[in-house]
């Protein structure tokens, strides 16, 4: 349904509209496109939600994702219930800033049937649909088996 970059740092800037998905400093979210898939960027006072919703009814299509305009708490909240309350897949990802620190959450839904794969590391989170994204070349398993040897030996 996406892919994203998000450097922790980046979220304490203001994220802007760029080529469907948003950018804020060196992050970026970007939607898989397909026509059976919408978008849906709300701000509101030191917050922000980006969505990627399968379709199913025209209900949030008042809020386009070109939207910039911040929603008082109320609408924001409003609109952030029908996301959670989403009859099909989706996944959602909230920001809350005060301007020095900020938090992340992503959330999918009911179905659980959206791919969303993560990492976590050196300041920044990247989720994707396709986990062959998040492979590393440095990124190796090597497991060695622990000795285990019983007490009283």
């Amino acid at each position: 349904m996406l892919k994203a970059r998000i450097k922790i740092a980046d979220l304490t800037r203001t994220p802007r509209m760029q080529d469907g998905g948003i950018r804020m400093g060196e992050s970026e979210i970007c939607p898989f496109s397909n026509p059976c898939l919408r978008s849906v960027f709300i701000q509101a006072k030191d917050r922000w939600m980006y969505a990627v919703l399968e379709r199913c009814t025209p209900e949030l299509e008042q809020y386009e994702v070109a939207s910039q305009e911040l929603l008082s708490f109320e609408n924001y909240a409003k609109i952030h219930r029908k996301i959670l309350d989403w009859p099909l897949d989706y996944v959602l990802i909230e920001a809350v800033s005060n301007g020095t620190s900020a938090k992340l959450r992503v959330t999918s839904g009911w179905l659980g049937i959206a791919p969303l794969y993560a990492t976590v590391g050196r300041g920044a989170v990247s989720l994707s649909w396709d986990c062959a994204d998040l492979i590393s070349p440095r990124g190796r398993i090597d497991v060695a088996p622990i000795e285990f040897e019983p007490w009283g030996r």
